[in-house]
């Protein structure tokens, strides 16, 4: 099945939504959301960065729908709001695995190929 092709305007939002995503910080945050929705406090926890850093980047993906919040008392919780999160990071993921899995091969076929080195240096028959 063949898709349409998209407007300039529609391009550019999915061109953002990718910026969105291209921040390690924010990956991670989601990645920590993946099973479910977390404090501010506990996502601090979880992620070797400063709480207003997080805040900043959750609101950054709070701003672009990835994810939801909800406040009790002094916390606030947040939650990933669309599933087609998940499938696009495994998406990308399972093709970075595939590109590893090409190179190692290639990488393990050079290294075969390669005449092997005695400990001086010469080359060994």
């Amino acid at each position: 099945m063949r898709r349409k092709n998209l407007d300039l305007a529609t391009l550019e939002l999915v061109a953002n939504t990718f910026k969105i995503l291209a921040v390690p910080v924010r990956l991670l945050i989601l990645q920590q959301l993946q099973n479910g929705e977390k404090s501010v406090s506990q996502l601090c926890g979880d992620i070797a960065t400063s709480q207003p850093n997080i805040s900043k980047h959750l609101k950054i993906l709070y701003g672009a729908s990835l994810v939801d919040k909800r406040q009790v008392g002094n916390s606030v919780y947040y939650e990933i709001t669309d599933p087609l999160v998940h499938k696009l990071c495994d998406l990308v993921c399972s093709g970075i695995q595939k590109q590893l899995n090409r190179k190692i091969r290639v990488f393990s076929t050079l290294s075969k190929s390669q005449p092997k080195k005695s400990k001086t240096g010469r080359r060994v028959s």
